[in-house]
């Protein structure tokens, strides 16, 4: 919420063409320019070639959650998929 950059890891709740929805542990404000890197994979490090995104995107609406996290949903304005 500082305007800081930071790095969280997370486990996506939902994924479209056009944006995310995850939860982070740090507040960030809506409207915010966020970057994100996305490592997709339907199994855990079996060696096997991932799926990468890179985007970035704008915090358009942000929700408290009862554990203290939040819920971040991030429409794309550019993405990468490599």
């Amino acid at each position: 919420m500082n305007g800081q950059p930071f790095k969280e890891e997370t486990v996506l709740q939902d994924l479209s063409a056009g944006g995310s929805y995850l939860r982070l542990n740090r507040m960030v404000r809506a409207g915010a320019q966020v970057s994100l890197a996305v490592w997709l994979s339907t199994a855990e490090s079996t060696g096997a070639p991932v799926l990468r995104l890179g985007a970035r995107g704008r915090v358009t609406r942000v929700e408290p959650q009862w554990d203290g996290s939040y819920g971040v949903a991030v429409e794309f304005l550019r993405r990468h998929i490599f």
